[in-house]
């Protein structure tokens, strides 16, 4: 939900917003891709505590 909506994207939509949101010159691999989305979802997190 972080990266992409409501939970329910498509992994192409994933590595288009994680591209983006970290300023990527190429989109990651799909496996990729969902890691950093793990990792942005975390470090917003943590930014409400």
């Amino acid at each position: 939900q972080a990266v992409a909506g409501y939970g329910h994207a498509e992994k192409g939509q994933v590595q288009h917003m994680v591209r983006t949101l970290l300023g990527l010159n190429g989109a990651p691999s799909s496996d990729a891709a969902d890691a950093l989305a793990v990792a942005i979802c975390h470090a917003n997190h943590m930014d409400r505590l």
